[in-house]
């Protein structure tokens, strides 16, 4: 089959499925670095021309061959990320596999896969529903499409698979693309863990908070600068020296009661936690006048201690969800997982150009979890008896965790934690590029920490809600739930390949189905021990959120 034939047959296979990427490879030039010699058993192999030199890209002697050895080595399916197409004969093994539920190819040389498409037919690769093309995608567009279609709850295992041949040649741009997909399937995992555990919370809570929500008016002002207190050891000391004159104080949860001690009124509260442990730090009390904020799937009660509730999403997709399908309300970045983060991005949307924050320590120093008066204290006293007394709970608390690490500062033993790690990691990395100033003043912080710079002039001042409140609903909370669950009854029943599935019906339909999923991470862990398939766990999440949903209509 003539070039020709072959490069048309190719492009219109993938017109039908990724018509952009046809689209340009049918204005780009096949590159002159890119030449084809047969391999022994006459099956065609691409060769890139580099520094003088020949590189063949398959097996000179048998690529198939080599393609299912090749394979063998990677036995497990799920959602497989291929570095370097090459001419695909590594990646068909794979397309015989029914536990492989997408895969998606990055390469970096459009001219080189225009060439590749002249010399063989890749219809079988391009025409699978599995599969995805990024070619010459950079680093933050492989980022934002990996979030977008990678689903663990769907995809199962997520491996990355180099074709060494291809990457040594644009080692510095594959190096870049795999530190890229690293980090973002590390924080995929993250959030699915944190989605086994509280998934189906999340979405009873927020069910509850419907009916508030319909009707919560708070609204806040902007500001220039706040204060940010968390509830670390280190927020005793700090709080004798604070200066609140021309400050807005922004309280997280946990903090709330150590303030309240002292005699210090915050001007906001916020609370994250969808758990019950967060009715702990309101139990000694709560001011009415001030505003809580609160997000949509933290606990219903906690809405009715103030007179001035005011609800947020974040990034649970019911949120998002309900934020485009029903009212909008305002955004909060909870990704960082602790409510520290949450206050500082609260006060970012405010307007605030000067964010410090106290009471962030990172840390246990000397062992010591919390700051006196937060929730802690009361709770483990509780608790104690004549075999767990009060300061045996406060022990096993810090020291459960057997991969605590240690080291001195100025003579003082802090004990950290890989999650307080991850924590402070996840607050300098979100905030380092924004043109405001952050200050964590806590003597436990590390340089980094201290993100302090001019104000540049000249810079646009990042999007701030000049009113940070909520837009109008745009019908009832009970008409609204009623039309989310007529909805879901009439999705179209899966079937497989689930990639396949997703990609055909409506966006409507796949928004639909993203709101179950949390619940469906948390069904897989309570039958983790048994051997159920995706399509049986989206089932019985499907089924467990109809029930759920006849429970309140």
């Amino acid at each position: 089959m003539i070039a020709t034939e072959l490069l048309n047959r190719n492009l219109l296979a993938l017109s039908s499925r990724e018509s952009r990427l046809s689209s340009l490879l049918s204005q780009a030039e096949s590159s002159p670095d890119v030449f084809f010699q047969d391999a022994r058993n006459g099956d065609p192999i691409p060769v890139i021309k580099k520094d003088g030199r020949d590189f063949p890209l398959h097996s000179t002697f048998n690529p198939i061959k080599e393609a299912a050895k090749f394979a063998a080595e990677y036995p497990t399916g799920g959602y497989i990320i291929f570095l370097g197409f090459g001419c695909g004969y590594q990646i068909e093994p794979f397309l015989k596999r029914e536990n492989v539920n997408n895969i998606l190819i990055i390469d970096s040389n459009i001219g080189y896969l225009k060439a590749q498409l002249k010399s063989r037919d890749l219809r079988k690769i391009i025409l699978d529903p599995r599969v995805h093309f990024l070619i010459d995608s950079s680093a933050e567009e492989v980022k934002d499409y990996v979030l977008s279609h990678c689903f663990p709850i769907l995809t199962g295992d997520i491996q990355v698979i180099p074709l060494r041949s291809r990457i040594n040649l644009d080692n510095q741009y594959f190096s870049t693309i795999f530190q890229t997909v690293k980090k973002t399937l590390e924080s995929l995992a993250d959030d699915f863990t944190v989605q086994t555990s509280f998934g189906k919370k999340w979405f009873v809570n927020t069910l509850k908070n419907l009916k508030i929500a319909e009707t919560a008016t708070a609204i806040l002002t902007p500001i220039s600068r706040a204060l940010v207190t968390a509830a670390g050891p280190s927020l005793e000391s700090d709080l004798e020296n604070i200066d609140l004159s021309n400050t807005c104080l922004i309280a997280t949860d946990t903090s709330y009661p150590a303030l309240v001690k002292r005699g210090i009124k915050p001007d906001m509260v916020i609370s994250i936690d969808c758990q019950h442990v967060s009715y702990h730090h309101f139990m000694s009390g709560y001011d009415p006048s001030i505003p809580l904020i609160l997000d949509l799937a933290s606990p219903p009660g906690l809405s009715r201690l103030s007179n001035s509730p005011l609800f947020f999403t974040s990034g649970h997709p019911y949120s998002i969800y309900i934020n485009r399908y029903w009212r909008s309300f305002p955004f909060i970045d909870t990704s960082g997982g602790n409510v520290t983060h949450a206050a500082i991005s609260l006060a970012e949307h405010l307007g605030a150009r000067e964010i410090d924050i106290i009471g962030a320590d990172f840390c246990y120093p000397s062992g010591k979890s919390y700051a006196r008066g937060t929730y802690i204290y009361p709770h483990f006293n509780s608790l104690s008896d004549r075999v767990h007394q009060g300061e045996y709970l406060f022990y096993d608390f810090v020291f459960k965790n057997k991969q605590m690490g240690e080291k001195k500062i100025e003579g003082e033993t802090v004990y950290q934690t890989y999650t307080l790690n991850e924590y402070r990691n996840r607050l300098t990395a979100s905030f380092i590029d924004k043109n405001f100033s952050v200050r964590n003043l806590s003597p436990y912080s590390e340089p980094g920490d201290r993100i302090t710079r001019p104000l540049e002039t000249g810079r646009s001042v990042s999007k701030t809600t000049q009113f940070f409140g909520s837009g109008p609903a745009d019908c009832s909370w009970k008409e609204f739930l009623s039309l989310y669950y007529a909805r879901l009854i009439a999705l179209p029943t899966p079937t497989s390949p689930l990639a396949g599935y997703f990609e055909q019906i409506s966006p409507d339909n796949r928004a639909l189905w993203l709101t179950l999923f949390p619940a469906a991470a948390a069904i897989r862990k309570q039958y983790s021990k048994q051997i159920i398939g995706t399509s049986d766990i989206l089932k019985m999440a499907y089924t467990w959120s109809i029930d759920t949903i006849k429970r309140y209509l």
